[in-house]
């Protein structure tokens, strides 16, 4: 029974989770035009700790997304998962944003897809380019994330 913190820091949106053997328990999130991770992250996480009366060495392990991103978000998430496993020796789990964005549409909808469809998530670099990659239902990456111009 693996009790992991889930950090999403990638986009606008900034979240917290509390997941169980895979399925979420607890989630909390704040959404700001501004990028305002680095503000709000922990007062996310210390919130939902304190409402489900959790602490932070109760976790088993810690996630994030790995990328790709907000480059900022991304290093507040990594620093402070990694903080949190450092001091209390616990795993980190890097989870794929582009990954996670197809996970929900592939496991809600498992007897609609067989192995040769393919997902394409595709995110906004916000810098005229596209970050994209390929996966089929297994979640093999067929094409590794990439970035491409949108011109």
């Amino acid at each position: 029974m693996a009790l992991i913190l889930c950090l999403e820091t990638s986009s606008k949106n900034c979240s917290v989770s509390i997941s169980r053997n895979g399925s979420t328990l607890f989630f909390k999130d704040y959404f700001d035009e501004n990028y305002c991770h680095g503000e709000k992250l922990h007062v996310l996480i210390q919130n939902i700790l304190i409402e489900h009366n959790f602490s932070i060495s109760n976790f088993d392990a810690f996630a994030y997304s790995s990328g790709p991103g907000s480059y900022t978000g991304l290093r507040i998430g990594a620093a402070s998962v990694k903080g949190f496993a450092f001091a209390l020796r616990k795993p980190v789990i890097a989870v794929s944003t582009m990954q996670s964005l197809v996970s929900k549409t592939i496991s809600n909808n498992s007897n609609f897809y067989n192995n040769e469809d393919l997902f394409c998530p595709v995110l906004d670099s916000r810098q005229g380019e596209v970050y994209a990659a390929l996966y089929n239902c297994d979640y093999k990456e067929y094409l590794k994330p990439f970035s491409c111009s949108i011109d």
